[in-house]
């Protein structure tokens, strides 16, 4: 191998605001001498092209080597046994700041995206696999097949699979799982039911028990986590905000789809205070437009997109960097900085200055590790391309670079910490060097999962640091080293330490480790606990804890609670939310006891019956509006759900303000008695009164109404406030002769809602009747309602469908054909010529009622304000063939229901009775019980032929405004 150079950057001055003269492709010789980093920094090649390629993930081992996982398999998972990644082991021998040595660890291995290493070998993520390739004979050489420790990881979206594994300060193994790949988890041969379902989160594996679990649910595709000093958890995200603080248990803000746990009311949020830009998303990245962005733009830190983390804890570095979250931008091509601060229960992310700008356009960060000189490492996998493609020849398959921030000089750091001694390797606990500290626990954990017994010196320097030591981050790193020994007892347990954090550990080891406490230790703690810090890792041990404990403390606990903290409430009905149903008199009694007036309302929603909220409407004294406020939400939930006398009774009897009366009256007026129906018709047939108020009331009768009612609904379809409401309230009214008569008279915003409405929930013969009576025109009925109508199963109507609007491109091959014919039309010139104000208005009766761009429009699709929006490619991929792949969320489903009518829609929710479907501008609940089927079409949304209908012109002019760097005026 020839020996890689180290170069330092040039031109040691603050970052710059705007990246001015960005390349395309630095040479890897020049690349580090062309990064700008603040006075005092430099960046050192440490591997690049051809020693190093595709470098997908890293990390060290207990010599100090550097592993790399290099993806060339990448995007689409290889045939079996064809796989082409492989894992490298580089190796500055000689310590003289050169890695030298490059060794090929394992080969042929197939869509590798995390790796570690530990316990004589290495894990590998390769899904379908978490596999581990042992190296007993420490030869450098994987020992033969690797050991699938789990299986059924998801690969769907292969940029969102199992990655960036970094070892806990618990001793588990943890990583990124991202929101559009749907793994089910388990040990080979584990039953389908008893997998672990996973789309969206951070998991965690334990390698001496082999349990595995998901550690928090949400975010969209982290692929980057670290541990601060207080052993906290924290991921970046693209899309959605960018920074989290991950909590044990924790469910998240999703970019697409539902949390598993359908009574996850209010998930957690960023904590981040501040977006990486400004103005228009538009404006945040580089789209082929122009050579840098604003100066604006890259001041708030260069765009949406990120990967890699890392804490930095290194002393290397300048002390005001210390515990700040370094991550990169993919689309600024920087090294971004966040400033993590103390707030309640948690922690905020504040923007600091970019810590490094790579002047690159092809620069794409992956990972960033901290080494064993104290330096950060981070690899570049070095490509045109920014955004993840399923095309496998767009990739280059030859770059690759692997670069070394340091600040000043570095001492190359050279020895084997899995030689030394046991109470050298504690000792290393009490220190500064976070490296060592990591790699000296694991170590020790390794030899204590082997059987050894811990030198009692190594142990009671341990200990006496837990107990005495004046710095509490080095009492939490004795403590987890105990920890990941498996050498805690109750005893040991620091639950009385002076520090909050201490204490929070303490919690959360001793619910999950085994290190039992009496069920007298616990309530001590939990009645004398008023440490935000301490109440947050009490709320995330609820679930681990026995029953009837776990709701002693949550009684103690909920007085506690307060809004004012973005984390406490939330956790706390996480962990409390499973128990409910079991007693949900106590659970009410305990919603009551809470400041925070969302915990009333979620255990209102989640109880089986609304007798346990009625009940407490008694004693609930200053509180009962905020029960009767409760009753409504679950009423709005529940629909079908009706009161019963003896409740109504209850309600009407109550007295207190004019506030109260007003809320009891308004249930009362939704119970479905006969003269409450009466009222709701007077309301929605008053043509003088308030149109909202005529919604509303439309709403609470929606419920109630029968066939017998449909002549009465008619007389409102000349009501130009009401007759849409009307029929997606009555969907059965699409077929009455009324709507068939006014239908021709509609809007044009109407005929593409009622077409859209009869498309989804059966009515496909009826609109096409409309067409053939020239009552609607093909124009007038949109691409996506097109493509529902030809999911009909009756022949006769497929045929019909077919005749108006031909057959559908099935094949994938003819699919990639009409892509290329556009590529070849759609040339610089011509789009150059494209009128972009024309191409909004195309955008806005094609594809606004869906998809948000600038910040207008839709949010049932995905935002289109990112990602390659100056790619040609990207737009004809994802417009002619919307199906190559299809996020969790956006897909199709089919429901048929017990009277024989069907609903077609993407399932936008779910809750205890019923499913909730969403298409244009139409949502539609389905009550549970009245399901028959429920079918994933494996289709997106978004329809194929979009473009069928337009001009050439009208084709370039929509291209062009989608592809523009900001919006535009209408014409």
């Amino acid at each position: 191998m020839r020996r890689t150079l180290i170069l330092l950057a040039a031109g040691f001055v603050a970052p710059v605001s705007a990246q001015s003269g960005m390349a395309k492709g630095n040479p890897v010789k020049e690349a580090a001498g062309r990064m700008t980093v603040p006075a005092g920094f430099a960046v050192d090649l440490i591997a690049g092209e051809p020693d190093v390629v595709q470098p997908i993930a890293m990390c060290f081992d207990a010599r100090g080597r550097i592993w790399v996982a290099e993806g060339l398999t990448y995007p689409k998972r290889a045939p079996e046994g064809e796989g082409k990644d492989r894992i490298v082991i580089f190796e500055d021998a000689d310590a003289n700041g050169t890695f030298e040595t490059r060794k090929v660890f394992a080969d042929g291995l197939n869509l590798v995206s995390g790796m570690e290493t530990g316990f004589g070998g290495v894990f590998v993520g390769a899904a379908p696999n978490l596999m581990f390739l042992a190296d007993e004979n420490s030869d450098d050489r994987a020992d033969g097949e690797p050991k699938i420790l789990l299986d059924g990881w998801g690969y769907q979206d292969t940029h969102e699979t199992l990655n960036s594994f970094i070892w806990g300060p618990d001793g588990w193994l943890y990583g990124c799982h991202g929101v559009f790949t749907h793994s089910k988890v388990g040990k080979p041969d584990t039953p389908d039911d008893q997998r672990v379902p996973l789309n969206a989160g951070i998991w965690r594996f334990h390698p001496v028990t082999e349990k595995f679990e998901v550690f928090a649910h949400g975010t969209s595709n982290p692929w980057g986590l670290d541990f601060n000093d207080w052993g906290e958890a924290f991921v970046e995200a693209c899309v959605i905000p960018h920074l989290w603080h991950i909590i044990p248990g924790g469910f998240y803000q999703r970019q697409a789809g539902s949390h598993y746990n359908k009574h996850i009311y209010e998930p957690l949020e960023t904590i981040a205070d501040h977006r990486h830009w400004v103005g228009d998303i538009s404006d945040h990245a580089h789209w082929g437009k122009e050579d840098a962005v604003s100066k604006e733009v890259a001041d708030a830190g260069g765009g949406h997109a990120h990967s890699g983390f890392a804490i930095c804890l290194s002393e290397a570095f300048p002390k005001e960097m210390r515990g700040s979250a370094l991550f990169f931008n993919i689309h600024g091509h920087r090294l971004n900085r966040d400033v993590l601060e103390r707030k309640g229960s948690g922690w905020t992310g504040k923007h600091a200055p970019d810590v490094m700008l790579s002047n690159d356009q092809w620069f794409l960060g992956v990972a960033i590790e901290s080494g064993p000189d104290g330096a950060l490492y981070f690899t570049d996998w070095h490509d045109e391309t920014s955004c993840h493609r399923t095309d496998p020849v767009r990739w280059n398959r030859g770059n690759g670079r692997v670069f070394r921030l340091r600040h000043g000089d570095v001492q190359p750091w050279q020895g084997d910490l899995a030689k030394v001694s046991d109470l050298e390797l504690a000792k290393h606990q009490a220190g500064r060097d976070e490296w060592r500290i990591r790699t000296a626990r694991r170590v020790l954990q390794e030899r204590m999962a082997k059987g050894s017994t811990l030198d009692p010196a190594a142990r009671e320097f341990l200990v006496k640091t837990l107990q005495s030591h004046p710095d509490p981050t080095r009492r939490l790193r004795a403590l987890w080293c105990l920890g990941a020994c498996d050498l805690l007892d109750r005893s040991l347990l620091p639950l009385a330490d002076a520090d909050e954090s201490v204490r929070a550990w303490a919690v959360r080891l001793a619910a999950q480790s085994g290190a039992a406490m009496e069920r007298s230790h616990w309530l001590r703690l939990v009645s004398k606990e008023d440490s935000p810090v301490v109440l947050l890792s009490l709320c995330s041990a609820l679930p681990k804890l026995p029953r009837e404990l776990s709701m002693d403390l949550a009684a103690w606990i909920a007085p506690k609670m307060t809004k004012a903290d973005p984390n406490l409430t939330r956790m706390f009905w996480f962990g409390v939310e499973a128990q409910v149903p079991s007693d949900e008199a106590r659970a009410m009694t305990m919603a009551l006891s809470c400041p925070d007036d969302r915990l009333a309302k979620w255990t209102a929603r989640r109880i089986s019956s609304p007798d346990a909220l009625v009940e407490s409407l008694a004693t609930a004294g200053r509180r009962t509006g905020l029960l009767l406020d409760a009753l409504t939400g679950r009423l709005d939930e529940k629909p079908d759900e009706r009161l019963s006398a003896t409740q109504l009774q209850v309600i009407s009897a109550l007295t207190g303000d004019k506030a109260v009366k007003a809320k009891a009256a308004a249930i009362a007026e939704r119970s479905g008695g006969q003269q409450a129906i009466a009222r709701l018709w007077s309301k929605v047939e008053d043509r003088k009164a308030d149109a909202a108020d005529r919604l509303d009331s439309l709403r609470l009768l929606a419920t109630f109404l029968k066939e017998t009612d449909e002549s009465r609904l008619a007389g409102l379809l000349d009501d130009p406030a009401l007759r849409l409401p009307v029929l997606t309230a009555r969907p059965a009214m699409l077929a009455h002769g009324a709507t068939s008569d006014r239908v021709a008279g509609f809007t044009a915003e109407e005929k593409a809602a009622v077409s859209r409405l009869a498309a989804s929930e059966g009515h496909a013969t009826k609109l096409l009747e409309w067409l053939a009576a020239m009552k609607l025109k093909q124009q007038d009925v949109p691409a996506d309602a097109v493509a529902r109508l030809r999911e009909v199963r009756k022949a006769s109507l497929q045929a019909k469908v077919v005749e108006l609007w031909g057959e559908p491109t099935t094949d994938a091959n003819a699919r990639r054909a009409v892509i290329e014919s556009w590529h070849g039309k759609l040339t610089p010139a011509v789009l150059a010529g494209a009128d972009t104000a024309k191409g909004r208005a195309i955008f806005d009766r094609t594809c606004a009622a869906c998809h948000k761009l600038f910040g207008e429009g839709g949010a049932i699709g995905p935002e289109l304000t990112g990602g390659e929006r100056g790619s040609v490619g990207h737009w004809l991929d994802n417009i002619l063939d919307p199906n190559a792949l299809v996020g969790q969320g956006y897909a199709l489903h089919r429901i048929e229901k017990n009277d024989g009518t069907t609903v077609t829609g993407m399932l936008a929710g779910e809750n205890d009775g019923e499913l909730i479907l969403r298409m244009v501008g139409i949502e539609t609940r389905v009550a549970k019980k009245d399901v028959k089927s429920n079918t994933a079409l494996g289709n997106s949304m978004m329809p194929e032929g979009l473009l069928t209908g337009l001009s050439d012109d009208e084709v370039r002019d929509l291209i062009g405004y989608l592809m523009s760097p900001a919006q535009v005026k209408k014409p």
